[in-house]
């Protein structure tokens, strides 16, 4: 198990990795959402990467075994701060992609959402971010 101290770091190093990506995000998508969409969506994918190496480095499997972690150290003024500000991180992420899908898809306040097996829009390229092929017809 960790100590304190290493828990605290690593919260630090994930918070400011995630910090850094969404401030490029919202760097690209300021140009324009098409060049977010085209460009600034995969420089995203590191985003997972960054957890799967603060969940190696804390000796854990799943978020919820790193936020049992969390239980175990809370009496911790470090690391209650160090937890508050990775959550704050993660609800400013969540509420940039929430601004992000509305921008692009429009508001329409739940109503004909996307159902499994329905097709998808097409104002936009399904792209693959690793070989940046352009799919226009798989999901018509």
């Amino acid at each position: 198990m960790p100590t304190k101290d290493v828990l605290v770091s690593e919260l630090h190093s994930l918070e400011a990795s995630l910090k850094g990506l969404l401030d490029e995000a919202k760097e690209n998508a300021k140009i324009s959402n098409d060049y977010f969409v085209a460009h600034g969506i995969k420089k995203l994918a590191p985003f997972c990467g960054y957890y799967y190496t603060t969940l190696c480095n804390l000796g854990v499997k799943t978020k919820a075994q790193m936020e049992e972690l969390f239980g175990r150290f809370f009496k911790f003024q470090e690391v209650q701060a160090a937890v508050d500000n990775l959550l704050e991180t993660e609800a400013s992420w969540n509420q940039f992609l929430k601004d992000m899908d509305k921008k692009i898809y429009g508001s329409n306040d739940g109503e004909d959402k996307l159902q499994v097996g329905a097709k998808g829009p097409l104002d936009h390229a399904v792209v693959d971010t690793e070989t940046e092929w352009y799919n226009y017809n798989q999901y018509t």
